[in-house]
Parts: structure tokens; sequence; C-alpha cells
């Protein structure tokens, strides 16, 4: 049988020397007061016992088990031992309410469900993972329930799975079109009708260092095209690259284009030989789709594909998976 509160606050008292003056002083209150914590005539509030913890160096729970294990319990949570006290004080209030003898079957039952709860806060090793705020429901006064956490915590780790299985569906897409884009080195623009090439931008002072960067091109069409817009040719000012010009002319009988890049020098180039008419910049995926088209960039975006997916696994499910 567990003591009474009333006698541990004693024993606890008796151990430290102390009298009921002194502790009363420290919970800021009258002996008259606190005496009748010990002579059971009034039960102390959750409040009181955690002061009283604190004050003797004992773990709460200690109030409600007389374990002789004392040692303070720095994570003891408080709306947890709250619980446990409510279940306690539920208990006791329905057997003097129905006068039930302590060895009455529903009796035992309400016992039963505060020792189950008792038992779990006390097992140390898996108190942190198995208990939580949610794991006791007092929904009525007389009517104690457990909600099942396991649960819980195995419905996250499903949502947890989903959502990584549509990261690897991503990831299973995004190869998939980079292995596209590799196998359409000639840019016929067969299957996204548009394609990146690496060439000098626009905008650049053509007397000072120039500089390429990855652009979005779509298939030249004249239909498609008016002065005004950009277009890919390769080679201008002597440089041996793909560079982003500006039409100035179209002379569809020698079926030729007039382009420009510094608005001062002209070269006229044949429509055969225009890489593509020009969109943008590249973004990241633009980016990567380009560099997939190399042996060595596809390799290592496929090494990153995998890495990231591992990364992620091995950090947010593995791990805390493990842990349940």
């Amino acid at each position: 049988m567990k003591p009474k509160i009333s006698k541990i606050l004693k024993e606890l008292r008796a151990l430290n020397n102390k009298t009921q003056g002194q502790i009363a002083e420290v919970l800021g209150m009258t002996r008259q007061a606190y005496s009748r914590y010990e002579s059971s005539t009034r039960e102390p509030k959750l409040e009181t016992l955690v002061k009283l913890a604190e004050y003797y160096n004992v773990s709460p729970q200690y109030f409600f088990t007389g374990s002789a294990d004392k040692t303070a319990d720095s994570e003891m949570d408080i709306v947890e031992l709250s619980a446990i006290y409510q279940a306690k004080k539920v208990a006791h209030s329905k057997q003097e309410k129905e006068e039930i003898t302590p060895d009455s079957e529903n009796n035992q039952e309400d016992l039963k469900k505060v020792k189950e709860i008792l038992f779990t806060k006390l097992d140390y090793s898996n108190k942190l993972e198995n208990i939580s705020e949610n794991q006791i429901d007092l929904q009525k006064e007389d009517n104690i329930e457990i909600i099942p956490l396991a649960e819980t915590k195995k419905k996250k780790v499903r949502i947890k799975m989903y959502l990584f299985y549509i990261l690897i569906l991503l990831a299973l897409v995004n190869i998939g079109i980079m292995t596209v884009h590799r196998m359409d080195p000639k840019y016929e623009y067969s299957t996204f009708n548009h394609s990146f090439i690496n060439a000098i931008s626009p905008g650049q002072n053509v007397s000072q260092t120039m500089y390429t960067s990855i652009v979005k091109i779509t298939e030249f069409k004249i239909d498609n095209v008016s002065i005004g817009d950009n277009v890919v040719v390769y080679s201008d000012f002597g440089v041996d690259e793909y560079w982003v010009e500006e039409i100035v002319a179209i002379d569809e009988n020698s079926q030729e284009l007039s382009t420009t890049y510094d608005n001062v020098s002209v070269q006229k180039v044949p429509f055969d030989i225009i890489l593509g008419k020009y969109e943008s910049d590249a973004n990241l995926f633009g980016t990567i789709y380009y560099s997939a088209k190399f042996n060595i960039g596809y390799l290592l975006l496929l090494t990153a594909h995998g890495f990231i997916l591992a990364f992620i696994y091995y950090s947010f499910i593995e791990n805390k998976g493990s842990r349940r």
C-alpha cells in the first residue's frame, strides 16, 4: 500500500530536522495551515508539492509512490504530474462518494489506472519518448482515459514517409528530364521545344572582358521572329563563342538575318546557322539540364540527387524512427 502524502510530509520534515513552523515559512503560510497537511485534514495543492520537492531535493513523484529514490527529476513535466495528481484525487473522491471499500471492484479499477500512469512516468529510460501532455486526458471528473500516443507517432512517421516518397518521385522526374536533354545534343527541340546553351549574354562592353552565361533558347523559325528579337549565333568580333545578338533586318529572299551586338557593327547570318531564338537567361533547373549534357556534370548531378535523398532520410526519418 502506498503511504499517504501526510505521512511522507512528516517523514521528510523529520529527516531534515525541521519544524512545522519552518516548513510553513518556506511555503508562505501559517503553521496551523501547514499542520492540516500532516494531519490529512487538508490536501496540499500541486504547486505546494512541487515547492516542497525542490526544498527537500526529492522528485515530485516521491509524494505519490514513497519510493526510496529521492533524486530530484529536473525533467519532470508539471502537466504530467498534475494529471497523476488529479487522477489520484478522482479515485479517492469516487471512493468516498460511493462509499466503496478499498477491495471493491470499481475502486480497484481506478487505482489500477493510477498505478499504470505512475509506473509509466517512473520508467526513466522511456518516459521522454512515451509520455507527453496528450497522453492523459481527464475528460470527466470520474473518467480517466489514456490516449494512445504510439498511434499518433506512427501516423506522423507515415506522413513523413509519404512526403519522402514524393521527393523520390520528383527526383526521378528531374533525372528523366536531365536524361532527355542529354540525349538531345543538337538542340532539335523535339521534346520540350526549348534548350539551353552557353553564350555571351547581351549588354556587355565589347572593349572589356566579356563573360558567357547559360541561356534558354527556342527553335528558330522565320515566322516567329521579328526585328528587335534576339537570336543566338556563332562567332562575332573574331571570338569563337555563341553570341546573343539583336535582329536589325530580315531578308527572306536571301535567307539571311542582319544582327548586331553593340548596335554599331552589323553582320549577316544565314538562317540555317542560327542556333535558336533567345528567350531568357536560364534559371536553376536550366543550369542543371545544361550541365547534364556533359558526362561529368551528369554523373555529379546523379550523385547529388542520391546524397540529398539519403541526407533527408537519415536526418529526418530514420533517426527519429529508431528512437520510438
